[in-house]
C-alpha cells in the first residue's frame, strides 16, 4: 500500500522458533499475507539477507570510509543477530501503512510518535499471535513452544521497496526440545494461520495462548496465566456445547427424560473445571482420560497453591504441561471440525 509519495512506513519484528531446528538455508515461505501484514518463515539465507537489509545494514559505499572501531561494532552487532537465530526457523513479521494513513495519527505537542501510535505495531502483533499458535499446532506436542523475541525496527519504504530512513531503531533483546522441520507441516500451519487470522471465535482464544508462547518476552509467570486462561476457556466453551448431549444412566439403563432433565438443570452451574475437563478428555482421548485428568489436578494444585497461598515460585509454574494440554484438546477439536489437516504426534518418551 502507497500513497501519492509512495512513502511505507514499517513496522517489523523477528523471533527464532527454537522449536524448529536446522532448517533448510533456503527455507522462505509465506505463512500469512494479509492487507498490511505479512509474515514469513525464513531459513539462514533469508534471515541473513534480513539482517543486512534491516536489522543491521550494511552500507558497502561508505565502508572505506569508516574508522575500524565503527566497522568492528557493526561486525559484532551483525553476527550477535545471527547467532541468536543459532540454528533454528526464524519468523518475520512484516506489518506497513501508507504514510499518509501514519500521518493521520500525529499530534502536537505530543511526545509519542505517529508511527508509534498507528496500528503497525497492534496489526504485527496479532498477526504473530496467529502464527505462532497455528505453527506451535501444526508440529508435535513435545516440542518446544517458545518463540524468542530476537528484535524490532521501524523504517520507511519507498514504492519500490528500497529502504529511505531508520526511526528509533530498539534495542536488541539478548538472547526445549526441537526438531527439524517439514513441508507438509510448513502446509499445516500456513492453512491454520489463515483460519486463526480470519475466525473471530478462534482468534480470540488463540490470542490468549499465544501469550504463552513467549516467555524470555512477557515472563515465565505471564506465559503461565496466559496457557491457564486459554485451558479454562477452551474447557467451558467446549463444555458448553457438550452439554445438550449428556444424558444420565442407572445400572447402565437410561432414566426417565424428566429425571434426567431435572438432574441436568439442579447441575447446571455446579460443575468444576475438572469435572469439564473430565467429560471432554473422555470423549476426545477416552484411552488417556485417567492420565490427563489427573495431570489437570496436579497443574491446578499447583497454580492453587500459588495464587491462594504465595507458595512455590514463578519459575516452577508448570508452564509446559500447560500448553501441552491446551495444544492436544484444542488439536483433536481441529481435528473434528477442519477437514485435511495432518497434525505431527508425539510419541511418548521411553525412560
Amino acid at each position: 500500500m502507497t500513497d501519492k509519495s509512495g512513502a511505507i512506513i514499517n513496522y517489523c519484528c523477528v523471533y527464532a522458533a527454537t522449536g524448529i531446528y536446522n532448517p533448510s538455508p533456503d527455507l522462505n515461505s509465506v505463512l500469512l499475507h494479509d492487507e498490511n501484514v505479512s509474515i514469513r518463515l525464513l531459513g539462514l539465507k533469508g534471515y541473513i539477507e534480513l539482517v543486512d537489509r534491516v536489522l543491521c545494514p550494511q552500507n558497502k559505499e561508505n565502508s572505506d570510509k569508516l574508522h575500524e572501531k565503527t566497522k568492528e561494532k557493526n561486525s559484532i552487532r551483525r553476527n550477535t543477530f545471527i547467532l541468536q537465530a543459532h540454528n533454528h526457523a526464524v519468523i518475520h513479521v512484516e506489518s506497513y501503512l501508507p504514510l499518509e494513513v501514519v500521518s493521520s495519527y500525529y499530534e502536537e505537542n505530543s511526545e509519542i510518535q505517529a508511527y508509534v501510535k498507528a496500528p503497525l505495531k497492534y496489526n504485527a502483533e496479532n498477526a504473530f499471535k496467529t502464527v505462532s499458535a497455528a505453527m506451535t499446532f501444526a508440529r508435535g506436542n513435545l516440542l518446544s513452544k517458545n518463540y524468542d523475541f530476537i528484535h524490532e525496527q521501524y523504517y520507511v519504504t519507498n514504492n519500490e521497496s528500497s529502504i529511505m530512513k531508520f526511526l528509533n531503531p530498539v534495542e536488541v533483546f539478548e538472547g526445549g526440545t526441537m526438531s527439524e522441520i517439514s513441508m507438509d507441516e510448513i502446509t499445516v500451519a500456513k492453512g491454520l494461520s489463515s483460519i486463526f487470522h480470519h475466525d473471530k471465535e478462534l482468534k480470540d482464544l488463540i490470542s490468549i495462548y499465544s501469550e504463552s508462547l513467549t516467555p524470555d518476552k512477557s515472563g515465565h509467570l505471564h506465559a503461565f496465566i496466559a496457557a491457564w486462561t486459554a485451558l479454562e476457556i477452551f474447557v467451558a466453551k467446549q463444555f458448553k456445547e457438550l452439554q445438550s448431549s449428556i444424558t444420565i444412566s442407572i445400572n447402565g439403563a437410561t432414566t426417565h427424560k424428566e429425571f434426567s432433565s431435572r438432574m441436568l438443570i439442579v447441575m447446571n452451574d455446579k460443575y468444576r473445571l475438572a469435572d469439564k475437563f473430565a467429560a471432554l478428555s473422555n470423549l476426545y482421548d477416552r484411552t488417556n482420560s485417567d492420565a490427563d485428568i489427573a495431570e489437570l489436578k496436579r497443574i491446578k494444585g499447583i497454580r492453587d497453591k500459588f495464587f491462594h497461598k504465595m507458595e512455590g515460585e514463578v519459575k516452577n509454574l508448570p508452564l509446559e504441561q500447560t500448553r501441552q494440554l491446551v495444544s492436544k484438546y484444542f488439536l483433536l477439536y481441529l481435528e473434528t471440525k477442519q477437514e485435511g489437516f495432518v497434525f505431527q504426534r508425539a510419541t511418548k518418551q521411553t525412560s
